[in-house]
This record gives C-alpha cells, sequence and structure tokens, in this order.
C-alpha cells in the first residue's frame, strides 16, 4: 500500500565529493624546505603555466585548496586559492610579508605567490597530517603527559622563531597547529593572517575569531607584547592537558569577563594525574601582570620542557573524554569534506574573517616593545662604492630603552661632521658617507649598547677609483669648484631635464635618466614614446619594434630636443603592439630601455579608462624632512596603481612607502635626501587603458653656516654668471632658510559625552623641526599616560580615550625651535552621558532606508523582494517566510552586496508562496526587522467549486497564508456558501499485511465550516487519528556515474510508518536477504519527525483538495488537458492540467513512455486545484511527448503533448531595422575520419565522415590524387551530409592516405583525412583487435550560447586501456581549473566552461589516446553577445526567465584569446 500525506520540510544540503584518489599524501612532504622569499609587489604571474592544479583539498566560501604539481621540479604543493577584490589583496599580501620572515621547521612555509585577476593564490608546503585536536580524540591513541611535553615544546619553538623576529602570531589555538604526516609526531603552526609585525607604538586593527585564548589585555584595550602570545600558550597548554577551555563562558561577554578576573583553577580529577611542573607552567604563563609572564626563551627553560620532569612523569594514559566535547564544538561540518585537513585555510584562514560575522570581534591595538638588550634584527651588509659618490651603510637593531649608536671604522670611532652623518630612527641605524674617497674603504663596525647590553654588526666598505680621474684640485681652487658645482646644481633644478649634465667631463657613456614605460592604448589613438639620454658626446638613437628597426615614415615621427628623444605613432594599430626599444650609442659606451605596448581593440561593456581627479604638484621642501604625494584617479574596472621616480618603479620599503586611504593613492617619501630630487610619476592603468600624471619634488640642501655661506636663497636665485676667480671673492647675501614655527591648521573646541574619545589636531611647520609640547591648563600632558599624543610629519594630534568631567578645560600646543616659537588654544567642553556610549561612535547598529514593500503577482510570475540597510560594519541578512527561516534553492535566490542591499527572488510562484515574508539586518552592534506579504493569485485556469463562497481580496489573501488543510478558527455560520464536507485524503479499500504488522492509517477531511469527524471500527468508535502515510522526502537518484572499483551508497529518506511501504513485512525479509547475498548493504535508520509543511508532495499518487461538484461516483476527466509546449534551453517548462473525479484521481505523468518521479531537476506537485510538471533548466533531452493519466475506481483518462526544446541560437533573429552581426557555425566535418585504420588482406573496410553544411562539391583522394568509383570501392553521399568510401576486398596496394574533401557554397575547401595501413596477418597480434582501439561512441556537439552561460560539453568514449583525455581550444591544450572543469567518469567526457566570454568561442577537441591508438571529436563552440540581438515576438512567451550574468566567481589566468 502506499499512502500519501503532507509532505516534510526540504532535508539538510548533503554535500558530496569525488572519489578519493590512491596518492600517497605523506611521501609528498619535505621535511627539508625552509620556504622562499616571496616579493608581495612582484607576484604578476600565470600559476597554470608553473602548476599541474589537480584534486581539490578543501573549499569554502571564498577560497579552495588544491594539490599542485610544479612543472619544473615536479615536487607537490599545496595551492590556496583565495577570491579577493583589489583593495581586499593587501591583506594577503601582508601575510606574505609576515611568512617571509617565518623560515623555521616548526611553521608552515610558504613557497611562491601569484596575483591573479579577482584572486590570489599562494603556493605552500603540503601537509597530510591532522589537526592536534584529532588525534588525541582517536579511540586508539594513548594520550600521556609526555606527549604534551613534545608537542608544546615544538610549538614554544615555533614562537620562539616568530618572536626573534619581532613577530606576533595573536591566534595561537590548537585549530592552528597540525601534523606534517598522519603518523609524524612533528607539528607546525599553520595560519598567520592575524601575524603582525611589532613596532613601538604602532597601531593595527585585528580580528579576532576565538576569544578563549585572547589574553586580558587584548579585553581592556591595552597595548599587546610578547607576552599577549605566551598568555595563550598557557591556554593551550591548560586545554591541551584537560580538555577544558579554562575560560570560556556562554558567549563571548561571558568568555571576556572570565579572562578579566583571571580566575582558574586545577580541581577537576582530570589535573590528579598531571605533574606539579605542568601546572607551575601554565601558572606562570597565564599571569594577569603580562610583565610578570615567562617569556618564550624562560618558557623553554621551563622544568617542564626543558627535561627536568621527564624523571617524575609516572607515563599514565590522561583521559580524553573532555577532548572529544572540545573537539566537537570546535569542528565545523565542512571539515568532514576536506580531503586533507590543511584544506581547513581555504576558509578558516584568519584572511577571511570579515567585520560583522558571528563570533568575529574587532580590537584596535597598540604595541609595545618588552625592555630588551639591542638585537641585530638586519645586519650590515657588504657595500660597494666608487669615489666621490654617496654611500649609506644601514643595519636594523631594536633595543628598549633605545640603545645609544656607535660607528667604527677599522677599529676606531667616527665622529659626526660634514663627511660623515648619523642617524638611528625606527630601529634604523645608518651612516651616511659624503664624498667617498679611497681612503674609506675598510670594515666599518655599528654598535649598539643600553642598560640591558650591547651588540655589534659589521660589514666591508670597497671604494672603486673613477675611470677618468681628475687632478686633484689645489686648495686655492676650492671656492671656484664649490661655484661650479653649486651652479651647476641650480640650473638642474631649474630644467631638470637639459641636455648638459656636466660642465668638466666630455667623456660620458649614456644612461637614460627617463627610460620607457609600458603603455596601453586604444585602437586609433595617438602614442608618444619619450626618453631622456644623459651623456657626452651626443648619442645615436635608435627605435625598435619587436626587434625591427622603426624609421620616419607617414606612420612614425622620431623627434629629438636637447636630450629628449621622442617617437609618435598618430594612430596606433593591433599590429603596434608587443616591444618598442630604443638604444643609445656613443664612442664610449651604448644603453638600451624598453617597454610593452597593449593596444585595445575591444572595450568591455561599462569598461571606463582611468582618469586622475586630482594630479599630482610640483613641490618643494628642505632634506631631512617627509613628504606625502597624493593622487586620486576614477576608473573601470578599478585602475591599479604604479609609482616610478624617473620612469623607474617604486615599491614599499624603509624610504618610500604606498599606501590606499580611502580613495586616495598616496606615496610617502621617509627623512629626503638631496638625491630624492627628480621626476615622479603615478600611473593608472585598467583593461581599457591607462593614464599618468607627473610632477617635480625638489629637496632642498641647506647648506650649514661655515659652508658657502655666501649662496643665496633658493627663493632669491638670480641668473648665474659664468663663474671665475673674480666673482669668488665679491660678496654676497647670507644663505638662511631657518622658519619659526607657524600652525597652518589650528586646534579647534571640542564638546564630548563622558565615556567617549576625543582627538584634538592641528598643523604645524618649521625649520628646523620644533619640538611640540601639549598643556591642559597650562599642565604639561604630554607625557601623561592618560593622552596620546602623535607627531606625523607635522600633524599633531592629541587623544583622550574614556573622557571623564575632569578632562574639561583649555588645551594647548606649543611649537619651539631656534628660529621662535608659536601656540593655539581650544577647549574641550564635557557633557554627561544620557544613556551608555559606545566605544568607537562611527560604528553604527542596522537600520532599514529602503524596507520591503507588499506584493500581489499571479501564479507562475517571478517575485522580487528588494530592501537596503545601512550600518557598520555592514548587515549580514537572514530571510523568513512564517517566521521559518528560508534558504537558496533552485526556485529561491537570495543575495546581498557591500551596500547593503538585500534581495529574496521566487522563481515560478506559486499559491503556496503566499505569507508574511521577514529580513533580518544584523551586525556586531545590534539588529533590526522589516516584513511585507506576499499573496500570489491563482491563474484563471484554475476551477473552483461552485460551492465556495466569494471574499474580498483582504479575506482571501488572510485565508491563503494559513495551512492548506487546516483552519485555526470557524467562521460564522451566517456566512454563506458553505461547503458540505469531503475527503481529500481517503482510506484505501483494501490493506494486506501480516499478523503482528503495525497498522497506520491516514485521512484527511476540509468542509465549511470545519466538519467533525470521528474514526469507527466495525460500527463502533476508534478515536486515536494522527499519524501519516509514508512519503518520500529523498529519492533515490535516477541514474549515478562511478568509476569501476568504486563503493556506492544509495539512500533515500521516508517519512512516516516504514512498515507498511510497498510490500508486506515478509516479502521485504525476503528481499534483505536476495539483496545481503549480492554483498549490498543497507540499514534503516529513525529519524525525528519533521514538520510537514502546507503543500502536497508530488510524484506517483498524488492526492488533491475534493473538486466535484456533487457527491455523484464520477471517472476522472480532464477539465484543462496538456498543451503542445515549445521552451528554450534553461528554462523552466511547465506541464499543468485540472482534473475532476470522484472518488478522487490517482495521477501518473509519463515521458516518452517512461514514468517520471521527483528529482533536482524535475518537481512534481498539486496547488491551487491543479496538478503541476516543473522541468528545471531544461535540456535538449527534455524534450519529448509528455503524458498525464489520471485513474480512479470507476474509469481513468489521459491527456498528453510535446515539449520541444530550441537551443538559444533558434530563437535568437536578427533585427530587421538594426544593423547587427549574426554569428554562424563555421561549417566542418561533425564526424571526422579515423586518422589511422589497420586492415588485413582481403578485408573490407568502409570510411564514414559527416559534414554540416551545404555542399557544392564533395570528392575522395588517396595519396593527394582523386579517387574514382571502381570494381571494389564504392563512393556515396547521403542527404544529411554522410560521406562514404567502401573498399572490399583490401590489397596491400591499397595502403595510402585517404581524404575526403568538401567544398562549401561558399567555396571554402574542408578536409579530412585518414592513413590506412594494410598489416600481414602473419605476424598479427592476437593479443588486440580493433575494439580496443579508442572510439567515440558519442560526439560533441556544435553549441551556441550567450556571453556568460555555463557550457558543457560532452562526449563518449570506449577502448582498453583506458584511453588518456585531452582537451584543446584551437590546438591549444586546456587545463583543469575552476573556469574550466574537466571529468571523465566510465566512458562519459565533460568539459564545463562556467560563464562563457565572446573570446572563448572557437574550436574545442576531445583528444583520446591509448597504447592501441587515437581519436579526435571537435565542435565549434559560438558565443554572442546579447546586445547584438533582439528576440522575434513570436518566441518570447516560450523562452522563459532570461540568465543574467554576475561577477566571475573566480578568476583564472586569462583565456586564449582568437
Amino acid at each position: 500500500m502506499i499512502g500519501i500525506s503532507e509532505p516534510g520540510p526540504e532535508s539538510d544540503v548533503i554535500l558530496t565529493r569525488e572519489q578519493v584518489p590512491d596518492v600517497d599524501y605523506d611521501s609528498m612532504y619535505d621535511a627539508s624546505f625552509r620556504g622562499n622569499n616571496v616579493n608581495p609587489d612582484r607576484i604578476k604571474g600565470d600559476v597554470l603555466g608553473k602548476y599541474i592544479i589537480c584534486e581539490e583539498i578543501g573549499r569554502g566560501a571564498f577560497g579552495v585548496v588544491h594539490r599542485a604539481i610544479e612543472r619544473a621540479t615536479n615536487k607537490n604543493w599545496a595551492a590556496k586559492f583565495i577570491r579577493c577584490k583589489p583593495h581586499e589583496k593587501e591583506i594577503v599580501r601582508h601575510e606574505i610579508d609576515i611568512m617571509n620572515e617565518l623560515h623555521h621547521a616548526k611553521l608552515l612555509q610558504l613557497h611562491e605567490a601569484f596575483d591573479q585577476a579577482g584572486e590570489m593564490v599562494t603556493i605552500l608546503e603540503l601537509l597530510s597530517g591532522g589537526e592536534l585536536f584529532d588525534r588525541l580524540v582517536q579511540e586508539d591513541f594513548d594520550f600521556t603527559e609526555q606527549d604534551c611535553i613534545t608537542y608544546m615544546k615544538q610549538i614554544c619553538e615555533g614562537v620562539r622563531h616568530m618572536h626573534r623576529q619581532n613577530i606576533l602570531h595573536l591566534d595561537l589555538k590548537p585549530e592552528n597547529v597540525m601534523f606534517v604526516t598522519k603518523d609524524s609526531n612533528d607539528l607546525k603552526i599553520i595560519d598567520f593572517g592575524l601575524a603582525q609585525k611589532l613596532e613601538e607604538g604602532k597601531t593595527v586593527k585585528v580580528l579576532f575569531g576565538t576569544a578563549e585564548f585572547c589574553a586580558p589585555e587584548i579585553i581592556s584595550f591595552e597595548p599587546v607584547s610578547f607576552s599577549t602570545d605566551m598568555w595563550a600558550l598557557g591556554v593551550m597548554s591548560y586545554v591541551i592537558l584537560s580538555g577544558y577551555s579554562p575560560f570560556a563562558g556562554e558567549n563571548d561577554l561571558d568568555t571576556f569577563a572570565n579572562i578579566t578576573l583571571g580566575d582558574f583553577d586545577f580541581e577537576d580529577e582530570v589535573w590528579n594525574d598531571i605533574s606539579d611542573d605542568a601546572k607551575d607552567f601554565i601558572q606562570k604563563l597565564m599571569l594577569k601582570d603580562k610583565s610578570d609572564r615567562l617569556t618564550i626563551d624562560d618558557a623553554l627553560a621551563h622544568p617542564w620542557l626543558n627535561g627536568a620532569a621527564e624523571k617524575k612523569l609516572t607515563g599514565k594514559k590522561l583521559s580524553t573524554l573532555h577532548h572529544k566535547d572540545y573537539h566537537d564544538k570546535h569542528r565545523h561540518k565542512e571539515d568532514d569534506l576536506d580531503l586533507l585537513p590543511i584544506g581547513k585555510l581555504s576558509r578558516n584562514s584568519a584572511i577571511f574573517r570579515k567585520e560583522g560575522d558571528d563570533g568575529v570581534f574587532a580590537r584596535n591595538l597598540v604595541m609595545e616593545m618588552p625592555p630588551h638588550a639591542p638585537v641585530v634584527m638586519e645586519p650590515l651588509t657588504d657595500t660597494d662604492g666608487y669615489e666621490g659618490s654617496r654611500v649609506e651603510l644601514t643595519c636594523k637593531i631594536s633595543g628598549k630603552p633605545s640603545p645609544k649608536i656607535t660607528w667604527f671604522l677599522n677599529g676606531d670611532e667616527i665622529l659626526e661632521d660634514k663627511k660623515y652623518h648619523m642617524l638611528y630612527k625606527d630601529n634604523y641605524a645608518s651612516l651616511l658617507i659624503n664624498d667617498l674617497e679611497v681612503e674609506d674603504a675598510g670594515k666599518y663596525r655599528c654598535k649598539a649598547v643600553n642598560e640591558f647590553g650591547d651588540v655589534s654588526t659589521t660589514g666591508k666598505l670597497s671604494v672603486d677609483e673613477k675611470k677618468h680621474r681628475r687632478r686633484r684640485k689645489k686648495p686655492e681652487d676650492e671656492a671656484i669648484a664649490k661655484m661650479q658645482l653649486y651652479s651647476m646644481y641650480v640650473l638642474l633644478q631649474i630644467s631638470r631635464h637639459d641636455y648638459d649634465t656636466s660642465l668638466l667631463d666630455n667623456s660620458v657613456p649614456p644612461s637614460f635618466t627617463l627610460p620607457l614605460i609600458d603603455q596601453v592604448k586604444r585602437v586609433g589613438e595617438a602614442l608618444e614614446l619619450t626618453v631622456t639620454v644623459t651623456c657626452r658626446p651626443e648619442p645615436d638613437v635608435t627605435w625598435y619594434h619587436n626587434g625591427k628597426v622603426i624609421k620616419t615614415s607617414e606612420r612614425y615621427d622620431l623627434e629629438h630636443m636637447k636630450g629628449v628623444y621622442r617617437l609618435i605613432i598618430h594612430e596606433i594599430a593591433p599590429e603596434d603592439a608587443g616591444q618598442w626599444q630604443c638604444e643609445a650609442v656613443n664612442p664610449y659606451g651604448s644603453s638600451m630601455c624598453s617597454c610593452e605596448v597593449k593596444v585595445i581593440e575591444i572595450i568591455p561593456e561599462g569598461a571606463v579608462p582611468p582618469k586622475f581627479t586630482k594630479g599630482l604638484e610640483d613641490t618643494t621642501i628642505v632634506e631631512g624632512n617627509s613628504v606625502r604625494l597624493e593622487v586620486q584617479v576614477k576608473g573601470f574596472p578599478e585602475p591599479e596603481i604604479e609609482w616610478y621616480k624617473e620612469r623607474r618603479q617604486l615599491f614599499s620599503g624603509r624610504h618610500f612607502t604606498v599606501s590606499t586611504e580611502g580613495d586616495l593613492h598616496v606615496l610617502t617619501i621617509s627623512d629626503t635626501y638631496h638625491q630624492d630630487t627628480g621626476r615622479y610619476m603615478c600611473r593608472a592603468v585598467n583593461v581599457v587603458g591607462a593614464s599618468t600624471t607627473e610632477a617635480i619634488l625638489r629637496v632642498q640642501k641647506a647648506p650649514k653656516e661655515d659652508e658657502l655661506d655666501s649662496f643665496q636663497s633658493p627663493s632669491t636665485y638670480q641668473p648665474i654668471k659664468p663663474v671665475t676667480a673674480e666673482t669668488t671673492e665679491t660678496p654676497m647675501r647670507r644663505f638662511k632658510i631657518e622658519t619659526p614655527p607657524n600652525f597652518t591648521a589650528k586646534l579647534k573646541d571640542k564638546t564630548v559625552s563622558v565615556g567617549n574619545s576625543v582627538t584634538f589636531t592641528c598643523t604645524v611647520t618649521g625649520i628646523p623641526n620644533p619640538k611640540v609640547t601639549w598643556y591642559r591648563d597650562d599642565r604639561d600632558v604630554t607625557k601623561e599616560s592618560r593622552y596620546l599624543v602623535r607627531n606625523k610629519y607635522g600633524l599633531l594630534s592629541l587623544e583622550i580615550m574614556d573622557v571623564t568631567e575632569r578632562d574639561m578645560g583649555q588645551f594647548t600646543c606649543k611649537a619651539v625651535n631656534s628660529e621662535g616659537e608659536a601656540t593655539c588654544t581650544a577647549s574641550l567642553e564635557v557633557v554627561a552621558a544620557e544613556k551608555e556610549t559606545i566605544r568607537e561612535p562611527v560604528s553604527k547598529r542596522p537600520e532599514f532606508i529602503e524596507p520591503l514593500h507588499d506584493i500581489i503577482v499571479m501564479a507562475g510570475e517571478e517575485v522580487t523582494f528588494t530592501c537596503k540597510a545601512t550600518g557598520n560594519p555592514t548587515p549580514t541578512f537572514k530571510w523568513q517566510k512564517d517566521g521559518t527561516n528560508i534558504t537558496d534553492s533552485r526556485r529561491i535566490y537570495i543575495g546581498s552586496d557591500s551596500d547593503g542591499v538585500a534581495e529574496l527572488v521566487i522563481r515560478s510562484s506559486r499559491v503556496s508562496d503566499s505569507g508574511l515574508y521577514g529580513i533580518m539586518a544584523q551586525n556586531s552592534y545590534g539588529h533590526t526587522r522589516c516584513s511585507a506579504s506576499l499573496k500570489v493569485k491563482a491563474r484563471s485556469s484554475s476551477k473552483s467549486p461552485p460551492s465556495t463562497p466569494s471574499y474580498s481580496e483582504e479575506e482571501e489573501f488572510s485565508m491563503a497564508t494559513r495551512l492548506e488543510r487546516t483552519y485555526d478558527r470557524k467562521k460564522p455560520v451566517d456566512i454563506p456558501g458553505g461547503r458540505p464536507p469531503h475527503f481529500t485524503l481517503a482510506l484505501p479499500k483494501v490493506i494486506e499485511l501480516d499478523e503482528g504488522d503495525r497498522l497506520h492509517l491516514d485521512c484527511s477531511v476540509e468542509g465549511y465550516p470545519k466538519p467533525f469527524y470521528e474514526a469507527l471500527k466495525a460500527a463502533g468508535e476508534y478515536h486515536d487519528n494522527k499519524g501519516f502515510a509514508p512519503f518520500f522526502i529523498k529519492h533515490l537518484p535516477a541514474a549515478m556515474d562511478v568509476m569501476e572499483g568504486m563503493n556506492v551508497q544509495y539512500d533515500c529518506y521516508v517519512e512516516g510508518d516504514i512498515t507498511l511501504i510497498k510490500t508486506k513485512q515478509s516479502q521485504m525479509k525476503k528481499v534483505t536477504t536476495q539483496f545481503t547475498s549480492q554483498e549490498f548493504e543497507g540499514k534503516y535508520k529513525d529519524i525525528p519527525t519533521m514538520a510537514i509543511p502546507p503543500m502536497m508532495m508530488g510524484g506517483a499518487g498524488a492526492s488533491p483538495k475534493q473538486m466535484t461538484k456533487s457527491d455523484a461516483k464520477q471517472s476522472p476527466r480532464f477539465l484543462d488537458g496538456l498543451e503542445d509546449l515549445t521552451c528554450r534551453t534553461g528554462s523552466i517548462a511547465t506541464l499543468t492540467v485540472v482534473v475532476e473525479a470522484n472518488p478522487e484521481a490517482h495521477i501518473t505523468w509519463f515521458k516518452d513512455g517512461k514514468r517520471l518521479i521527483n528529482s533536482d531537476h524535475i518537481e512534481i506537485f498539486y496547488e491551487d486545484g491543479e496538478y503541476v510538471v516543473e522541468i528545471y533548466d531544461t535540456e535538449i533531452s527534455d524534450k519529448g511527448l509528455y503524458k498525464c493519466v489520471a485513474k480512479n475506481e470507476h474509469g481513468s483518462a489521459e491527456t498528453q503533448c510535446k515539449l520541444t526544446l530550441r537551443e538559444k541560437s533558434e530563437l535568437l533573429a536578427l533585427p530587421t531595422d538594426k544593423p547587427g552581426k549574426h554569428k554562424k557555425f563555421a561549417p566542418k566535418f561533425v564526424v571526422e575520419l579515423e586518422s589511422v585504420v589497420e586492415v588485413y588482406p582481403t578485408d573490407d573496410i568502409q570510411f564514414v565522415c559527416v559534414i554540416d553544411d551545404t555542399l557544392d562539391k564533395v570528392w575522395w583522394e588517396k595519396d593527394g590524387k582523386e579517387l574514382p568509383s571502381s570494381t571494389n570501392s564504392t563512393i556515396k553521399q547521403e542527404a544529411d551530409g554522410t560521406q562514404q568510401l567502401e573498399i572490399r576486398n583490401v590489397d596491400p596496394k591499397d595502403q595510402g592516405l585517404y581524404t575526403c574533401k568538401a567544398k562549401t557554397k561558399s567555396g571554402e575547401i574542408l578536409r579530412t583525412d585518414a592513413k590506412l595501413v594494410v598489416k600481414d596477418k602473419s605476424k598479427a597480434d592476437t593479443s588486440s583487435s580493433d575494439s580496443a582501439k579508442p572510439k567515440f561512441t558519442r560526439q560533441l556537439k556544435d553549441i551556441f550560447c550567450k556571453d556568460g552561460d555555463n557550457v558543457t560539453l560532452e562526449c563518449e568514449i570506449q577502448g582498453q586501456p583506458r584511453p588518456q583525455i585531452t582537451w584543446y581550444r584551437e590546438s591549444k591544450e586546456i587545463l583543469d581549473s575552476q573556469d574550466f572543469q574537466i571529468s571523465a567518469i566510465g566512458d562519459k567526457c565533460k568539459l564545463i566552461i562556467m560563464e562563457v566570454f565572446p573570446e572563448d568561442d572557437g574550436k574545442y577537441s576531445c583528444k583520446a589516446v591509448s597504447e592501441k591508438g587515437e581519436a579526435t571529436t571537435s565542435c565549434q563552440l559560438l558565443v554572442e553577445d546579447p546586445a547584438s540581438f533582439y528576440l522575434d515576438s513570436a518566441s518570447v512567451s516560450s523562452i522563459g526567465s532570461s540568465v543574467s550574468r554576475g561577477d566571475r566567481k573566480s578568476a583564472t589566468p586569462a583565456r586564449p584569446t582568437k
């Protein structure tokens, strides 16, 4: 018996993965690898060109991890693909910077990185072991305290290396520790997404994801240091030993409170078997006073880790019961789908955290270094210089308090004077040596000393003599020489690119002071390539394009003026793309520079070339100050920004810092030198074009009192006269550049509530840099810990956190230097707080600015709910219908964007979709809701019982939102139009079952007013009427493709009493025995009863509401039958019927004679009086004859229709009044000849090929000569394009190359070849057969699609052994990637192209190769831009919803272009 009742809710989405490959991952781990240094600013490249991307290891919402094989070395790595926007790439670059300094055996190592469009790729070492707790919870693992010592010692060794590099981890926890292989005890720390370089006073914003391991200073907003990691190590030790988290609360707030109190104990019985040394180790790490905690060196020297405690250990096995609880709590369900545990980096890495996510909280951390002896972080290196030049020796030494720096040359101390300039800033110690002489060569040593100790580092300086060395000047010539050099300096400042470069040397080889840079231009634009050459005598300059010499012509103009050389192309063409070079040659040498020119032929829709809305401006500053160069640029896609000085690209470092601040792009030059003078350029590039802005930066060098004291001020320079001995004796005005302090932006009065923070800011200038002091009511507050004072290149600020009433008063900023002083003043008013203040005033709870609106639609139409919410952080959204959560499905789409716009789309709406829809917007500061109603009206074709009363629109909508088969309240009897009771689900006539089986009866009744009902048994009452008949929530799949040798599991979900499914109990036992004997395994598992939604489940035997006019018995008849339907592929096809019958009809659906059932592709249901079949994402295979059969005990009826599916190309027509191109498949052989055919003498052979175009002529050739029909060969041609050549009784002389040629109506000649080999039977290999050769039993088919569609190319292959499959596009191999997904299961081969682009069209081939031979099948893919076509009116009604293009979800290397 099969019963029908209301269906249950949809089951959870079940994720599956492909068969695990038979790979020994443990053997791939390389224990000797210690990482590579990767420059994050130079990581452009094609990852697929260097690596073979293999199976997927793990996947997350924003990333995926694959195994990758390096093509050059054949080594295996873990490739982490991270999908991110341009501004998010800085987070990945930061992690790369950190990992560049973490070359240690206990830390995960970085091999390489790639910056690609829309994603970043990091190549990491491949670990095959599990997480730490994965091993602890294994049943066969005996966990002892010695094991914990082994693990903690390795973790501490990794942390020690990080601390020695001045790096904080900030995210230490057991989940971030992983074994290198399955059976090894060696482990590594794996995630450095939160790691930060420890710098005194540095402020960083960190997103924490685990509150349990945070130190008290993080919770209380105090400065952090190495001791913050030490606290986390103490918590880790506690958790690993006991399985308990010492501070975990019910939520993060409880956890924060527990951590702040710092109370923990060892009272649980699990600590009875743990040594006192372990407890002492933990206690000394988890101290509230961070200065009292163990350092990492102290921790490794503690008796518990240094081996002294081993003799005291009992070796007793520790309980892991609580470890299992901890493991289950912190493990995610996605972890079970990872091929290897390292796959978790695709989603759990700290770089994926976003503010507002569940469990994520932000902290602005201020860093502080602990007191320590000086440490050399970057030693001195050997340096080369040349006579007369300037050289800088630099090393990095940190120490607290700041150490005293002393320099030595060959053991003698160096004192600062005009030749030696010493500087110690930001831990960098530098020695600047001016006017190098040969005597300056030697061994230099830098020594740093503070109260905790000292340290030294040494380096060697070599000085080369000049080739064109001038005679040493006599003392009496010094004044003239200085004036000549300074005059040359002034000339260069006035005209930076004048050709004259030296007044004294006429033997200078060419040098490009302004070289070429890459250019991006659109077809038809003008292009100017400009260089500046410095040399004497004048050089011969030659231009090259792709190695060919360029001369003046109609297209090219070559110009030269004062050392500036230009090449101008008036209208650039595609052939101008490539490499351009400029070579300069004179008798003393040569030089060459080059650039790449990209020519854009097609501009993507909506793209905008870069344009600077704020450009660079010429700037003049004094040496020693810092300068910011700022630009603003617009363009789409977002342009990439590059900075250049004298056309040489600049990258972030100690001297230059490239950054982005909102919409500002900034180049900061710290502690400028005179050599920083020059022409700076910012270049913005995107796929549409490029734009530049340039400016000159002049760094003035202020001479000292005793030097050139007769020079003019640069602001009063007069034209320079020729310098002679006489002019040097003439007195000149004194040079003076010092200026007193001046506040260019002054303080402003502030009003703030108690508990908030406030910041005073002002800007001061002055030379020399003024000393700044802050006062509150005449009291110096500069060094008070309550006030945070900053001075960033003259931008002064004073910040007060948690303002109180005692902070009220007058604040004064005073600036003083040798030239004078200046002050500015402002007042602070503090008002009482009306309510609890928020620490970060910029944060904002969500608020709907565009709420939902009520919607009324007809059944079958698309419904779109849209709203917009603001909030900081950007809120996340949850949708509900009538209080029940809604999730994505084939019919329902849920999405939102970064602007706070949320959308819910319901495809093909139904009456049961009516109801109250609500959305909740939430972030870390609160949540808010809004809602709206949806009413879906029944289509006019639906028949309602005549007895149904008419209601107002409001009453109908109220009823539609209730459950379809229950009424919550009785309506008044006096309302006209009542309906008598009738059963919508009747009891079956006969039930057959064995004695002892359970009986489960179901029925459903409707009527108005609500009827009273009772159950009877043999004319007696029976009062139990609950439960429902069984039905399938999840059906068995219609088909499954698997590899030979794999295990297969079929499962289905059944709701209801399963003892009456299909067969009797005795028959079930028989069937179970039969399957078990054939090695099938099966089991039934009880699951909790789920709520039943108000909707009938389709499938065979679905029962609707009663629709008869009276209680008279009636055989089924169709009030509305099926009608022929034409749809396009990819749309939804809907078939509906209305049936009248009494008793209710049993409905069955068929396609081409085969019964239809529910699947993820087809949904069968009953709604609003109609039986419906909906086919989602239709394919050509869905076309056919569909039939609906209705049966009851009085008869049956049927109706049928033809469903026609057309490719999109068939529904697209050219406009009659608008120009446009219409693509047509290029004529080709859809079935080509086999490349090699082997036969034996006297065999018959038949060559067959098929062409898909109208032909003008077809002929066959053998070895290049036309082949006519003869006695032993026959040529046939059929109307469908099939061409045949049959050769009977093959003779060895028939061996050769056979070609079928076809001439199309357009005159194009096509050909396909086959080589016929006649083999000697005496040498025949009896072990092989033709059937073993690769052969395509299903060929590829041409496909026409639109830009943005997903395309699947399919074929089927046979052959033994299994052929190797390779895919090609235009003869170029296609590799498996996120955009091109390749699979070969059984004899089916697939290539799936995700979101095709117009440049993806072309010829695609699948090649199968084995030792027995090879075979190829090809097809043509045409991709059309939707804007080029228009739908004719006849096709619109059958097309259905259109497919919209979204942003590519994961970027891959550029696809091949046409």
